[in-house]
């Protein structure tokens, strides 16, 4: 007869697999790698976006800036990414002319700089080139790009309504507060510009509804 009365052991107890434990130690490993994921994905969509908008920004010859001066309704000074700061001619258009110590201000003036003003002072804007670099007064000519061009205009098939909605240039004449100004070799974007104004007058839009 066996009377052992010694410590008793219990082996299932003793040597159950810690299932739970296990389990719950999966549980944070998958929780950490699913908040590491949350922050990541938008870090690398951001990185492949920039690319992209880099590439099409040099593809296109489109130069970045920030408007940081308003001077009237088709000049305003731009700064660069490396600081530098230039006063630049909106091409193709002419507003009317603000008052000064030698004359009155024109029809629509005000309206015209005030409209410019509202569109893109202290925004980014993105220039692009022509065939001239300056005018006669040393001012940079440029096309004027608003930021939502870069998602939504394909620059090697660009549309009327691409101008209308995008480009600075094409609104000023579309909502007639300037007149088209051509100045060969600059006459990249001279048909659609030609019927923004064309438009904007049979309709008798902004400076076009008092006829000189």
């Amino acid at each position: 007869m066996n009377n052992y009365k010694g410590p008793q052991v219990n082996y299932k107890t003793k040597h159950k697999p810690q299932k739970h434990n296990n389990f719950n130690n999966q549980s944070k490993i998958v929780s950490v790698i699913i908040i590491a994921l949350a922050f990541l994905i938008p870090t690398v969509s951001s990185l492949f976006n920039n690319r992209a908008n880099t590439s099409k920004l040099d593809s296109n010859n489109l130069e970045k800036v920030q408007v940081v001066k308003h001077v009237d309704g088709d000049t305003v000074h731009v700064k660069f990414a490396d600081g530098r700061i230039e006063k630049l001619r909106i091409i193709g258009v002419d507003a009317p002319e603000l008052a000064s110590e030698f004359r009155e201000a024109e029809f629509y003036a005000e309206e015209a700089s005030e409209y410019l003003h509202d569109l893109i002072y202290g925004k980014t804007v993105y220039l692009e080139k022509d065939v001239s670099d300056r005018d006669q007064y040393n001012r940079l000519l440029r096309y004027v790009w608003l930021e939502s061009a870069l998602d939504n205009v394909d620059f090697d098939n660009i549309t009327k309504t691409d101008l209308a909605n995008h480009m600075v240039n094409a609104k000023l004449l579309a909502d007639g507060y300037a007149k088209l100004v051509t100045f060969p070799p600059d006459v990249k974007y001279h048909k659609f510009l030609r019927d923004f104004n064309k438009e904007a007058r049979e309709e008798d839009l902004g400076l076009w509804s008092k006829r000189n």
